[in-house]
């Protein structure tokens, strides 16, 4: 686990009665590298995962989970907009929290810049959507 948080909102939000509401990840940034630290450093790719408590759980291999999205990390920007977006069931239609895990896919984790970099901040965007396609 490279870091766990809850969001507390002022008050509850409710999504209404829909049949098929969905969520997707959008965005999510983190405090960025500068060029120089990569241009002597051998990056190799890390996979992180986002899990949220608001999505449906669904098969990720043989597991039922939570996962909303996963991404290569690092990027140069600290930024990944994801143009492939990837609509999920939202299980709770009223909620005053949000949870988030985010993990990495990597044998060694005890000397990741992955969660030191989370640790000071994330900023994670979020979209809802009626899916009315029938």
């Amino acid at each position: 686990m490279i870091a766990t948080f809850t969001a507390e909102l002022s008050r509850s939000v409710e999504l209404g009665s829909s049949d098929k509401l969905e969520v997707v990840v959008c965005e999510f940034s983190y405090p960025s590298n500068s060029v120089d630290t990569f241009k002597h450093t051998t990056v190799v790719g890390d996979t992180v995962l986002i899990y949220c408590n608001l999505i449906s759980p669904q098969y990720v291999g043989s597991a039922l989970v939570r996962c909303m999205r996963n991404f290569i990390y690092p990027s140069l920007s600290g930024q990944h907009v994801f143009d492939n977006v990837y609509y999920l069931p939202v299980e709770n239609r009223t909620f005053k929290s949000i949870r988030i895990e985010i993990l990495q896919l990597k044998a060694n984790r005890s000397n990741s810049s992955v969660a030191r970099r989370l640790q000071r901040w994330c900023t994670i965007f979020f979209a809802f959507r009626h899916d009315n396609i029938k």
